[in-house]
């Protein structure tokens, strides 16, 4: 009997003995692992905070601008609407927004005589807008002084043309006035002596009415 108690124990023990290696190796196997919870909410977290633009590849939101230049021909237009006083320019311009600041200067109430500045209270508005009205009325004088120039200068060169009296031209200041008055005197004088050489004294004031010239004095 006690024989066959010390075989059964050995056996158990040998049935131990073998079970726990494999149990052991297992647990210290390195390609099996179970991944922690922090690692999971992290994956997580991280899938989760794609922002809304880089889902749909468009921004949240826009907004639309205007232009910072005008283009050259609603430069052109506004500047002309402004030195003709001529609200008329303002509806070639294009860009809306552009057109609709050229319109409100027309629309809106301008300040005339002197006096409208002195009921300003602010002092750097009284000072700009007296000095405005002094600007205004020096560039009004310049271009009657112009003006009347162009006009005198005028008569003058109709009066040397009659006459065919060039040295009456050398008192014009107008570029273009007083090169007419002397292409004109110069063409009537060839013609009436038919003597080409008196176009040579156009080759220095216009070379193409020279060319016209001989043309005309050698038939």
């Amino acid at each position: 009997m006690k024989k066959l108690l010390i075989v059964t124990l050995g056996i158990a023990i040998l049935s131990g003995c073998a079970s726990t290696p494999a149990a052991t190796q297992q647990t210290k196997n390195p390609d099996v692992t179970t991944p922690s919870v922090s690692e999971s909410e992290t994956n997580t977290t991280s899938a989760s905070t794609t922002t809304p633009t880089e889902a749909t590849g468009l921004p949240t939101s826009s907004t639309a601008t205007i232009p910072s230049t005008p283009s050259p021909v609603d430069q052109v237009a506004f500047d002309g609407a402004r030195q003709l006083n001529d609200k008329s320019y303002c509806i070639k311009i294009n860009d809306s927004a552009f057109r609709q600041s050229c319109l409100d200067q027309f629309d809106k109430p301008k300040p005339s005589p002197a006096t409208d500045c002195a009921t300003i209270t602010d002092t750097q508005s009284r000072e700009a807008c007296k000095l405005k009205q002094q600007i205004a009325e020096n560039l009004a004088q310049k271009q009657k002084a112009q003006t009347d120039l162009i006009n005198s200068e005028t008569t003058l060169r109709d009066q040397a043309i009659a006459a065919l009296d060039i040295t009456k031209c050398k008192n014009i200041q107008t570029f273009g006035l007083k090169q007419d008055c002397q292409v004109n005197i110069i063409l009537q004088q060839s013609q009436k002596t038919k003597d080409p050489t008196i176009c040579d004294q156009l080759a220095t004031i216009d070379p193409t009415a020279r060319e016209l010239c001989i043309k005309h004095a050698s038939n």
